[in-house]
Formats: structure tokens, sequence, C-alpha cells
């Protein structure tokens, strides 16, 4: 079977994709909320300022029918004092998984293309940028051997383990399959909880008023993110991201904002999406003063409990396994960065620092803390 694919650039080619891409998504066995049309619309406005060309690879077969949509935009990045150009996956930020957005039955033949398609058709480029892949995924594992043989200098980084559920039978099955420990820490922290006042869950889904996730920006602004400067008030184009995702109305993807309160006070609070068939936490925040009690993680249960109403096949925590996640689920998935490097004098000492210096960052962490502060990654 012959393969044909088309360069599309700008914002107003890639909106016209949006039926097809629609169409493709419904034929995939998942998908991550980052790679729908909607989201990536979103995340193309919040970082406008720094997208300098939008490039959408689109790859048919030889009926014409679409069987991958690449994304992808051009941007200048830091190293040290210097920029490097850099062309790169699109609608990836901080922890939250990336695609690229093929039918499973054409993986290998479309990874085999695209690696054709960087070479021969993108020339303005020191580094080319795969962030946040699932490496669980067997079309990841494709792209390193291709890139292999091919004999293409590349970088794996940033592998990071994410807890995930599958979602089998219904919820009471499923909380009745919990340690017994478990179980009885939530009834002794939900007791505990009940005698300050009335508990009580909300979830709110989109569109909404952007006020309406204001009550997670102030519960998260008021703790530990919001003195260091990392909380979402503190980071215009992130917060930019979330109150543009509060009006969307879509059927591949919607904003859900789960709220729980003590008596009228929100005590934890989290920013979730939900897909045709999951739900991936991306932010969490709770009410510090009561950690003992642990509200986030009476509200991870309420999460997945909605999760199991859905009638969804997968609950994603999206970040980092830690060690209370266990109590919910053993299986991962994860994530990892694939980055390609030309032969330039910039791209060598850009990929000599992450593969060849790696040893001695961990042995002197002074170095190690300046190196990551003058390179953006």
């Amino acid at each position: 079977m012959e393969l044909k694919y088309e360069i599309l650039r700008g914002y107003d080619h890639f909106c016209a994709l949006q039926n097809e891409w629609q169409t493709l998504l419904k034929k995939l066995p998942f998908y991550f909320p980052t790679v729908t049309c909607t989201w990536l619309k979103v995340w193309i406005q919040a970082h406008k300022e720094v997208i300098q060309t939008i490039y959408t690879i689109i790859i048919r077969d030889d009926s014409g029918r679409l069987i991958s949509i690449v994304p992808l935009y051009a941007y200048n990045s830091k190293l040290i004092f210097s920029r490097m150009k850099a062309i790169s996956l699109m609608g990836g930020r901080d922890q939250m998984m990336t695609d690229i957005i093929v039918l499973p039955e054409h993986q290998q033949a479309v990874i085999n293309l695209l690696v054709n398609i960087i070479l021969k058709e993108f020339d303005e480029w020191d580094i080319f940028s795969f962030r946040r892949l699932d490496y669980s995924r067997g079309y990841t594992i494709s792209l390193g051997r291709v890139l292999h043989k091919k004999k293409i200098l590349h970088s794996s980084e940033s592998r990071i383990k994410i807890p995930f559920l599958k979602i089998e039978g219904d919820w009471e099955s499923y909380y009745a399959g919990r340690k017994k420990r478990f179980k009885k820490e939530i009834r002794r922290k939900t007791k505990k909880l009940s005698e300050r006042g009335a508990i009580r869950y909300e979830v709110t889904e989109s569109p909404m008023p952007t006020e309406q996730l204001y009550r997670f920006f102030n519960l998260e602004n008021k703790g530990w993110k919001g003195a260091n400067g990392s909380s979402i008030l503190c980071r215009p184009h992130l917060l930019k991201l979330y109150s543009n995702l509060a009006s969307i109305e879509c059927e591949f993807l919607t904003l859900c904002s789960f709220n729980m309160f003590l008596d009228d006070r929100v005590i934890s609070s989290s920013i979730c999406f939900k897909t045709l068939i999951g739900l991936y936490i991306f932010k969490i925040t709770y009410d510090e003063q009561l950690a003992k009690t642990s509200p986030g993680l009476l509200l991870r249960l309420y999460e997945l409990e909605y999760a199991f109403r859905q009638r969804l096949k997968i609950y994603d925590f999206s970040g980092a396994a830690q060690p209370w996640m266990r109590f919910f689920t053993e299986r991962y998935h994860y994530s990892m960065d694939i980055i390609l490097y030309k032969h330039h004098l910039i791209s060598m000492i850009r990929y000599l620092g992450y593969t060849k210096m790696k040893r001695l960052l961990q042995r002197w962490p002074k170095l190690q803390k300046l190196f990551r502060e003058h390179i953006d990654e």
C-alpha cells in the first residue's frame, strides 16, 4: 500500500481539518485530550506569542482515507545564551501526554514515512522534538528503531511513570476490592472531616463560567505553589489556556471541575478532562490546613466513582507515580521525550549536555541546577 502525505501550513488549514480529525479520533482505541482539535485550537491561542509556524502533516492511504495526523509548530528554544530553531509536536504542557495520531494498523508504515518527511521536507531546525509521547505505545519503540537504523542523532529523555486505571465492572465491585487498611483509613478520615462540617461533592462540566475555575485557582494559590510562584494564577499562559478551555462545548473533549466542600468552603479541587472513553486528571489542589484528613485523596475517589458511573474505560492520573496511587491501581504507562538533532554546533551542545554530561550533572547538584536554569526544555 502506498501512503501519500501533505504538509499544511497555517492556522486556517489546521482548522479546516476538524471534521476529518474527529472522524479519525472515533476510529482510535483511545486518545489523549491533548490531541483533539478542540484542545489544540485553544492551546495555539494561548501560545501564539511563541509559535512561528504551524505545520500539520496529514497522511492518507491509497484510497484517500485519512489515517494519520501529526500537528507540529516551529519556535525558538533557549540554549544557555543562544537560540535554537526548534520544531515540536504540538499540544503538550508539563506532564500532559501528547501523541502522533495514527490508526493502529498503520503505525509502522506511518513512522517510517514520518521520519523520511522530516529529513526531506523540513530544513530550518536545530532540534526536532516529540515531547511527552506515551512510550508504552508500540509506535514509539518503532520510532527509536527507525532513527537508530537511519543513524539519526537523537536522545530519549524525561521518562515519567504514570499510573492509570482500566475501568472494568462497576464502582461497588471495584471499591470492595481495595485493601481493608485503605478502606479503613477512608472511613476514619471521612468521619474526622464530618465532625467539622457537612461534606458534599460537586462536578461541573464545560461550558462553564470562568469564575467556576477560580475555585481551583484561588485554592491552589493559597498553598505552596502560590508561595513559590508555580500556581496557575502566577503563570499567564497556563491561566489563559485553562480559562479558554472553560468555554468549550465538544463531544470529544469536556473540561470537568471537581470540588469537595466542607459546609460552604472548598477544601479540595481538581481540573480534569473527559474524552469519549477516559477521565484525565491534570491539576489537583487542596486546603493544606486539612492535609491530615486527606481531602485530595477523598476527591480522587469521587472522580473515580464518576468515571465508573459515566461508563468510561480509562482513569488516568496524568502525573508521575506517587506511593499513595498504588491504593488505586497497579497499571502504568510511560511518558518520554524523543529529540532529533542536526549536526550543527548548537545542536551538538544540547545533545552532549543531555546525554554525555548526565552522570556529571547527577554527581554535582549545583551544576545540574545551573544547567537546567539556562536550558529551556
